[in-house]
């Protein structure tokens, strides 16, 4: 048996999945970590194959110097809603390897900042795995690798609601649904609010549908990482009925009421408390530019069942990459890491249900 592999986070849905998909190829090295001890412990129970659980507050310098010193994991995969600075940095300083399913995008822009101390300490970070961000930017590092220049990049995620969503994730998109956020356009940071611009997309299913303007970290992100001056994201929900309502909440200004943790507690144990079954989902990427002096576009899509057991495997694909050890030191984003084509085929071929596909406009 070689080094830990940490889960934190590892009793919620993705982190479960997750543990599910680790625990068997890797017996006797998975840790269920978080504050609930006792459901770290249940979990490693169910999981089996020498699974165990340690109780860790990821949000306490001191608890994440316990864990890097009394464990010494190889690699830590934190499956948590925000990314936390003292867990990440307490990685870093420690050489530990460590990748993020968290689409905090003022956490996500705080780790980028450790990217030096990282190569000095020998640590691998990677950001944005899972679907929104993750396989969001590998289809659009794939349509931008096609252009001399790109000049604007869309990206489309399309949810049901009658998916099976973690309670994170679904605090974390009611509170979106609240607040502005930052958008690059031409170059330039502006304010937009959610749900009030529109754009159609291709999702792949032979009609353009619409989505409405969401707080998805990656438009930003990837304005840095690939330097394209426009990068929008863009989120449709289903059925329709659903999506109309969340256009009407966001632009009477009621869906403010969700920038309370108050109000959202309730909320997301009533969408809990419904039957769900894993229904599809689809992601998209569409970019413009030129290439060979002409005007072109190019767009990619992926399509699943189960939108938090495809982020589990995205981040099972990655943890197997930094295992692996051929991966360089430093704080990357998934597009940004050598060999991200591999990562997107990987993922492609290790989910049954998906479709893929793209076009050349």
């Amino acid at each position: 048996m070689t080094a830990p592999i940490v889960i934190v986070g590892g009793y919620g849905l993705v982190g479960r999945l997750l543990a599910e998909r680790l625990a068997p190829q890797h017996p006797g090295r998975v840790v269920i970590a978080g504050r609930d001890s006792t459901r770290a412990a249940k979990t490693a129970a169910t999981l089996g194959h020498g699974a165990r659980a340690v109780r860790l507050d990821a949000a306490d310098p001191e608890s994440v110097r316990h864990l890097v010193t009394t464990e010494r994991p190889e690699l830590v995969l934190a499956c948590a809603p925000k990314t936390e600075k003292a867990l990440v940095g307490g990685c870093v300083d420690a050489g530990v390897h460590y990748a993020d399913v968290s689409a905090d995008g003022a956490g996500i822009e705080a780790v980028e900042k450790l990217d030096p101390l990282a190569a000095h300490t020998g640590a691998t970070v990677v950001l944005s795995v899972g679907i929104a961000p993750g396989v969001t930017n590998l289809l659009a590092a794939q349509v931008c690798s096609s252009f001399d220049e790109v000049e604007r990049l869309d990206l489309g995620v399309r949810l049901g609601i009658a998916d099976e969503h973690g309670a994170a994730a679904l605090d974390w998109t009611l509170e979106n649904l609240a607040v502005p956020f930052s958008v690059v356009h031409n170059g330039k940071v502006r304010p937009q609010r959610p749900f009030v611009a529109r754009r159609h997309l291709d999702f792949g299913d032979g009609h353009r549908s619409v989505a409405a303007a969401f707080n998805f970290p990656e438009q930003r992100s990837l304005a840095r990482t690939l330097d394209i001056p426009t990068v929008r994201s863009w989120l449709t929900l289903e059925p329709r009925a659903v999506h109309l309502a969340a256009v009407v909440a966001a632009r009477s200004g009621t869906a403010r009421v969700f920038g309370s943790a108050k109000v959202r507690s309730p909320a997301v144990t009533a969408m809990g408390a419904v039957p769900h079954q894993q229904g599809r989902f689809a992601v998209c990427a569409e970019a413009s530019g030129v290439r060979d002096g002409q005007s072109q576009s190019v767009a990619a899509w992926f399509a699943g069942t189960g939108e938090a057991a495809m982020t589990a495997e995205v981040a099972a694909v990655v943890a197997t990459r930094l295992l692996d050890g051929d991966q360089p030191p430093g704080v990357r984003h998934i597009e940004q890491l050598p060999g991200w084509r591999g990562i997107l085929s990987a993922v492609r071929s290790d989910a049954p249900s998906g479709a893929t596909g793209s076009r050349t406009g």
